[in-house]
């Protein structure tokens, strides 16, 4: 059974949101000779990396919104720290999610 496989359209779907590229390992590589990575993977890794990247940018750009406006009413307080506390939790999972993806080693099939 070929786990990677039947987890394709997982895999898919992580592409597309950044959180996933198909790794440079050369030991991946069945022909025994080390081949340059090719542009298709570095532009699918430069994009998981933006992806990530803008993610945190999000995150770090609703910061100051504690110190800038009307602070005296209430539920705008707890609407602030509920979008940073989403932010922050978007920024580490997708981050977790592409380092975990870059340091898998032979999780090809059972």
């Amino acid at each position: 059974m070929d786990l990677r496989k039947e987890l394709r359209p997982l895999y898919v779907s992580m592409a597309l949101a950044g959180f996933y590229h198909e790794s440079e390992n050369p030991e991946e590589n069945d022909s025994g000779s080390e081949e340059p990575p090719s542009s298709k993977k570095i532009g699918s890794s430069l994009y998981c990396y933006i992806v990530v990247g803008l993610m945190w940018v999000n995150f770090l750009r609703y910061i100051p919104s504690f110190w800038v406006g009307p602070d005296a009413e209430k539920p705008l307080l707890v609407d602030r720290v509920i979008h940073v506390i989403f932010f922050l939790q978007c920024a580490t999972s997708g981050t977790i999610f592409l380092f975990t993806a870059n340091a898998r080693k032979g999780f090809k099939s059972l």
